[in-house]
């Protein structure tokens, strides 16, 4: 997901900011706001799956592998 969000950014053209003598901070600047962003879509996705009414082995597994490809 990280990696989508940097494309992204770079496809709005938000990366020519960072094209200047600071590139280098503009882009590790651009990779933690990636990360915060897929953690925030990660937890909306686990309230959600704790919100609906499924059953609690089907939400754990669910969870669980969100929790995992944060790890990737």
């Amino acid at each position: 997901m990280t990696q989508a969000i940097i494309v992204m950014a770079r496809d709005s053209g938000m990366e020519l900011y960072g094209l200047g003598k600071d590139r280098a901070r503009f882009v590790h600047h651009l990779e933690a706001f990636a990360k915060l962003v897929a953690e925030a879509e990660r937890e909306a996705f686990k309230q959600i799956i704790n919100e609906t009414p499924f059953s609690k082995w089907f939400q754990a597994d669910v969870i669980e592998a969100i929790d995992k490809r944060g790890q990737a």
